[in-house]
């Protein structure tokens, strides 16, 4: 628990706006948060999957690799290892949603959603487009490798969405 703790005070600084991460490339980034997530599966989400029938997590890891695949400035082999490390789960389901509606819908972005690591956009909006849509492409190859459950998100409210990841997942308990 102290390591984590040192590991979330190292990584997550940043979003408190105390300490420019800029110097670190995006190599660097990705190891560091590729430490942060293995410690995580190995020391939290493993074993409490021996002890829970639904083990529900975010899967943001998955975003992140997404990302460094379609800029290419990491080497696929490393983005490979990490994901096969990190693809710890049973059950993915991929929320798609257009990134034109998700543009229109969100008021406030992260210099991180809006283009790849280290670029500065002129135009946000095309930027954001542009790059989730590529990001999007990736997490549609993943899932199509690891055999996830993709959700179309388009027009549906939030109840929707849950009710119907609810369903697949009492399926998926009931078949066990």
């Amino acid at each position: 628990m102290q390591y984590i703790n040192q590991l979330k005070k190292i990584i997550w600084r940043e979003d408190e706006g105390k300490v420019p991460w800029g110097f670190l490339n995006e190599k660097q980034w990705i190891l560091q948060l590729g430490l942060w997530y293995s410690v995580l599966a190995e020391q939290y989400i493993k074993p409490l999957k021996k002890t829970k029938d639904i083990l529900l997590i975010d899967g943001w890891f998955y975003k992140i690799l997404a990302r460094c695949f379609w800029s290419q400035t990491i080497h696929k082999t490393l983005l490979e290892e990490l994901l096969d490390m990190l693809n710890i789960s049973d059950e993915v389901y991929l929320l798609h949603s257009d990134p034109e509606e998700c543009w229109e819908r969100r008021k406030v972005f992260k210099e991180t959603e809006i283009a790849p690591y280290g670029k500065k956009p002129t135009n946000y909006r095309d930027s954001f487009v542009c790059f989730q849509t590529g990001v999007q492409d990736e997490l549609e190859k993943m899932a199509a490798r690891f055999g996830w459950n993709i959700v179309q998100c388009a027009g549906k409210n939030i109840e929707d969405i849950t009710d119907e990841i609810q369903i697949k997942v009492r399926t998926i308990k009931k078949s066990k």
